[in-house]
This record gives C-alpha cells, structure tokens and sequence, in this order.
C-alpha cells in the first residue's frame, strides 16, 4: 500500500462575498450601541468597498445571557489540585428580544437582505455573535466581523 504525505498543506477559506462587521461605539450600564455596516460583493449597489457604517444596534444589557460555568478540580502530575473553570455559553432567543425591543436595530443603506420582521439579517447574525463572545468573555467585544 502506498503512503500519501500532505506537505504544506493549508486549509483554504472561501467567502461567499457577502458579510458585515460592527464597532462599539458606546457603552453605559444599562445599554450598549453598535455601529454596524454590511456588503454583497457580488451587487454592485450594496458592495459598499468603504465599509460605511450607517446602521446602528442597541442591545440592552438586562437581555445578555450569563454564560453557564462548569467548575472541575483536576489534580495534577504534581498531586496538587487545581480548579477548572470553564464558560458555556447557552442559546439566546434574538427573535423574541428583537420583538420585546430589548435589541434595536436601524438597518444599513447596504441591506442586501431582510428577515420577515424587516430586520438585516447580517445585524441579526452579528446580535448572535456579539452575545456568544459575551458569554465567553464575560466582556462585550469592541469590534465583531461576520463573513458569509
């Protein structure tokens, strides 16, 4: 039988072309606000190559989820006990914080595609993100990017 050796070999990542990003722009202790942008590089009307960034997110902090955490003791190849501490982070229902007003979202000039409430559905995807890497953190990004 013959031997296959991969050499140099890297895993490729390809786009669809399509994505958005979003910067905090400001933060108090009861709310946050994104600036956000989003593209479709395959329309030449909503390519956006500026990456303008005239929509806007508003999440109220009471809606963000504490990520669940599993604590562990593991011991050692010393024999000494260490504590594991590790973030889960839990499913959030957008759809119902969207509708409730606890996340605000003003659509982009560059919507390329909408969800049935009207909602650009790269804001939507960047919601889900923002609110993951919170339950990871514990912290809210300053920056997020979301690529199709």
């Amino acid at each position: 039988m013959s031997e296959i050796i991969f050499q140099n070999c890297e895993m490729i990542y390809m786009s669809m072309g399509r994505g958005g990003g979003c910067f905090l722009v400001s933060e108090s202790e009861t709310a946050a606000e994104y600036s956000y942008y989003s593209y479709d590089l395959d329309s030449p009307e909503h390519r956006n190559e500026a990456r303008l960034c005239d929509g806007l997110i508003a999440i109220d902090k009471a809606a963000l989820p504490e990520a669940d955490i599993h604590i562990r003791i593991k011991r050692g190849k010393n024999g000494k006990k260490r504590r594991i501490e590790k973030r889960i982070a839990v499913d959030t229902d957008l759809d119902r914080l969207i509708a409730e007003k606890r996340i605000r979202i003003s659509n982009t000039s560059n919507v390329w595609r909408k969800l049935p409430d009207g909602t650009d559905i790269i804001a939507s995807s960047l919601c889900r993100k923002i609110f993951r890497l919170y339950q990871e953190n514990g912290e809210l990004p300053q920056k997020v990017y979301y690529d199709i």
